[in-house]
């Protein structure tokens, strides 16, 4: 009896030691990234390595991830705590392996996996339309580095503007779409390219103080179609743009406070005034998504990780990947919502939830994973915010203190 109760013992050690040792973490994480997506970006980018390491390239990605998600924990310890790292003599990395790791990686890698998975997960999502038009948003935001030499010879400093940094964003934009802009991308020159290189590419954006227009026709209460003399310096700069351009100038009052919106979609037919003047205020989409990447994913640190140039690519695209793949998430958990947009749920919370998957699913057997996701994507009740208040207080910046005193603005004179 003995005998065969050490017997089955031992077999059943066995089978688990075999089992840890054949053990893959892209089987669960799967689920996320598709890991012959991954692959195929590391073959593409002509990232590979010859030796069989603890850290696979593959499962450094998900490094990647986690320091987005994690910002204040050291890049050793996500490691360890996604368990992405293959069976060895010690059960942890040590954090010289990791660094080594992110080196070999690079940021092509990552950069690829981003693009391909935005493409990816922008096709599987049911985009809202309007009047037949994608919505669209762009603005600027910067990322301070660390202080090296390296940096600033790869980096510099903020000399090109948004116009410009714009500009290579023209070519990318899809047909049938609307961009909605701040008044800092008011340029015709810009503009004028942005309509022309595609098929129904319009744009919306608050016209420039003092801008000089005539009016040629009026479509209706506050909308009229105008005319905007161009000048020689952006004929200079843009050579397909002409003396003049025709638009659509939309005059609308909002708690007091007259707006005049200019936009390229002058088919009053087709594009209803009222309704346009509604639409831009969902531009502030925009700006709540960059505040969740440096608020609630970077904790409000705003000089990055990285040392070197190429790391600090790395860790940015990084950091834009986690992103996609929280909103995705978001995404299918609104599925589950009648009447909510996934913008009406926390971020911070879907933040969390995904992070605490990414680590529940190396401990789980692989039956039992879509019955997780499938948890996942039903938790969407416990992230639903309460419909968003109007703003109490006007959007103004508070004024400072003075730390010394000062002298009167108009000096008296003494009798």
């Amino acid at each position: 009896m003995f005998p065969d109760f050490f017997m089955h013992i031992g077999q059943a050690l066995d089978l688990v030691s075999r089992y840890d040792s054949l053990r893959n973490p892209l089987t669960s994480l799967g689920d996320y990234l598709d890991p012959e997506l991954i692959s195929r970006c590391l073959a593409e980018s002509g990232t590979v390595t010859l030796r069989k390491r603890r850290l696979p390239l593959e499962m450094m990605v998900w490094c990647i991830v986690g320091m987005a998600l994690e910002r204040k924990e050291p890049l050793h310890q996500i490691v360890n705590r996604l368990d992405i790292m293959l069976p060895g003599n010690r059960p942890f990395v040590a954090p010289s392996a990791v660094i080594q790791a992110r080196q070999r990686l690079g940021s092509e890698a990552v950069r690829r996996v981003f693009t391909k998975t935005a493409q990816l997960w922008h096709n599987a999502t049911p985009h809202p339309h309007w009047c037949g038009l994608t919505l669209l948003a762009i603005d600027g935001v910067f990322w301070r580095t660390p202080d090296t030499p390296e940096n600033d010879a790869a980096f510099g400093t903020m000399k090109n503007s948004e116009n410009e940094l714009a500009e290579q964003l023209i070519e990318q934009t899809g047909d049938n779409t609307l961009t909605l802009m701040d008044k800092g991308y008011y340029s015709l020159g810009l503009l004028n390219a942005w309509s022309l290189a595609g098929e129904h590419r319009h744009w919306m954006i608050p016209l420039r103080k003092g801008a000089q227009y005539e009016e040629l026709r009026k479509l209706g209460k506050g909308d009229h179609l105008v005319k905007l003399k161009t000048s020689p310096q952006a004929r200079k700069k843009w050579p397909g743009l002409g003396n003049e351009v025709t638009a659509r100038l939309l005059t609308v009052t909002r708690k007091g406070k007259v707006c005049h919106l200019l936009t390229s979609m002058t088919d009053a037919m087709r594009f209803p005034g009222g309704e346009m003047a509604d639409l831009y205020s969902h531009r502030w989409e925009i700006e709540l998504g960059y505040r969740e990447i440096k608020q609630t994913m970077q904790l409000s640190r705003l000089t990055l990780r990285s040392k070197k140039p190429e790391l600090v690519e790395q860790e940015l695209w990084g950091v834009l990947l986690a992103y996609n793949l929280v909103r995705y998430q978001m995404i299918k958990m609104a599925e589950h919502l009648k009447g909510y947009w996934p913008n009406q749920q926390s971020f911070s919370e879907s933040c969390g939830m995904v992070m605490r998957m990414l680590m529940t699913l190396q401990g789980v057997s692989p039956g039992r994973i879509p019955e997780l996701m499938r948890d996942l994507a039903s938790m969407g009740q416990l992230v639903k915010l309460p419909t968003r208040r109007e703003r109490a207080f006007p959007r103004v910046v508070k004024e400072r203190p003075w730390k010394y005193p000062t002298a009167p603005k108009k000096s008296q004179s003494v009798a």
